[in-house]
């Protein structure tokens, strides 16, 4: 109401408003948590599990919607013993979600995180059970957050350019800016699978130090 009211020229980043008239530059959440999962069963983990990110940020319903139409296009049961709900994007839930998940007794051998340090999280709990990464569980995340190639071992994540998602975003604020009343963008920007030691033992494991 207020921003009708005053005219205020917004643009929404990572995920749509309600109001289709408000511009958004964001990331394919759904694409993301398929392109992640599909990575975990090509390298032939059958039974994964899934701690979701905030389930009041669309982006979490979206990457658990990509995880299971993942499972569901190749033939593997979606478990939902094997989804937890209770992560809310900080590793502490991550790794309270992987203790929850190991305690059920459940058989995984892959599970993908909401984002990156809830995967964190995870490693920190599996390692404690004296399990191996990837032998035992593959770990893969979302954000391609520096940290991530930093972790042993490194981390593989969904990863998109924050870089782009910045420029974009001022940019299409000074489109709004300028032509005031104009039909709002929505930019899907693109991202990247990459593939490191949590889920490939043979993937590269080189640091990111350019990503501060």
């Amino acid at each position: 109401k207020i921003i009708n009211e005053y005219k205020i020229p917004i643009i929404s980043l990572e995920r749509p408003l309600m109001d289709q008239k408000i511009g958004t530059v964001k990331v394919d959440n759904e694409y993301g948590g398929y392109l992640v999962t599909k990575h975990l069963i090509d390298m032939g983990h059958k039974s994964i599990a899934h701690i979701t990110g905030h389930l009041g940020y669309p982006m979490s319903w979206d990457r658990m919607a990509g995880y299971k139409r993942a499972l569901q296009e190749h033939g593997l049961a979606i478990n939902e013993s094997l989804i937890v709900t209770r992560g809310d994007f900080s590793p502490l839930s991550g790794y309270n979600a992987m203790r929850e998940l190991l305690s059920k007794g459940v058989p995984f051998t892959g599970v993908f995180a909401g984002n990156d340090q809830e995967a964190i999280g995870a490693m920190k709990a599996i390692k404690e059970e004296g399990l191996r990464i990837p032998q035992d569980i593959a770990v893969a995340g979302f954000d391609g957050i520096s940290v991530a190639s930093l972790v042993e071992p490194a981390l593989t994540t969904v990863s998109f350019s924050k870089y782009d998602l910045g420029t974009k975003s001022v940019e299409a604020l000074i489109q709004v800016i300028k032509n005031p009343g104009s039909a709002p963008g929505h930019q899907v920007l693109p991202i990247d699978l990459i593939v490191r030691r949590s889920s490939d033992p043979y993937a590269d494991s080189s640091w990111d130090l350019f990503g501060w």
